[in-house]
C-alpha cells in the first residue's frame, strides 16, 4: 500500500533536540557498555522512592547489594539527573553510566568512599580502552576522571556533592581546583 501526503495542513515535522551533553559520542560508548553489562536494564528510582526503600541513600555496599539482588537487576538513583546540569545532557545517558558505574561497584567489592570510588573509575577506564582503544578513549577518560573522582574529592572537602555536575566537569578539565562551589 503507497502512503499519500495529506493534501492540506502542515506536514508535521518531528523537532530534534540539540546535543546539550559534552561528549556525544561518550554518550554513545556509555549507553553501550552499561546495556552489555546490564542486559535486563536497570531500575531507576526517584528520590522519594529510593531514601524510603532504603531508610535513605545506601550506606553500605552490602545494603546496595541486597537492594540489587532484591529488585533482580540494577538499581539507580535519579537524583542529580537534570540534563541542564550533568555532562551527559539526557537522563537517559546519566542513568546508562550510573547501572555501569555500579556494575563495577558490586564486581570489585568498592565501597561508597573516595578509594572506592577511584577503583570503580579505574575499572571504567580499562572498559573504555579495551573496547574503543588508547587513542578513542582518551579524552573520554579524562572525562571519566573528573565525573568520578573529582566529584567524590568536591564531596570529601566540601561535604556535598556538586549539583552543577557539568559546570564542575568543565572547571575540572581546565584545571580549576576543587575548593570552587558548584552546590
Amino acid at each position: 500500500m503507497i502512503m499519500q501526503q495529506p493534501t492540506s495542513g502542515p506536514v508535521p515535522v518531528s523537532k530534534v533536540q540539540p546535543f546539550i551533553g559534552l561528549d556525544q559520542s561518550f554518550n554513545v560508548a556509555v549507553n553501550h557498555i552499561a546495556n552489555k553489562l546490564n542486559p535486563r536494564g536497570w531500575t531507576v528510582l526517584p528520590g522519594e522512592e529510593y531514601d524510603e526503600r532504603t531508610g535513605g541513600c545506601y550506606q553500605t555496599l552490602d545494603d546496595f547489594r541486597g537492594a540489587v539482588h532484591h529488585e533482580g537487576r540494577m538499581i539507580v538513583n535519579a537524583d542529580y539527573s537534570d540534563p541542564e546540569l550533568t555532562i551527559w545532557g539526557c537522563r537517559k545517558t546519566n542513568y546508562a553510566f550510573r547501572a555501569w558505574h555500579d556494575w563495577h561497584r558490586l564486581k570489585r567489592n568498592a565501597p561508597f568512599d573516595l578509594d572506592g570510588e577511584i577503583a570503580v573509575a579505574n575499572s571504567q577506564a580499562r572498559d573504555l580502552i579495551n573496547l574503543y582503544g588508547v587513542a578513542t578513549s582518551g579524552p573520554w577518560r579524562k572525562l571519566l576522571e573528573a565525573e568520578v573522582i573529582g566529584q567524590a574529592r568536591y564531596m570529601a572537602y566540601h561535604g556535598q556533592f556538586p549539583t552543577d555536575q557539568k559546570g564542575f566537569t568543565i572547571h575540572r578539565l581546565a584545571g580549576g581546583s576543587i575548593s570552587c562551589v558548584f552546590h
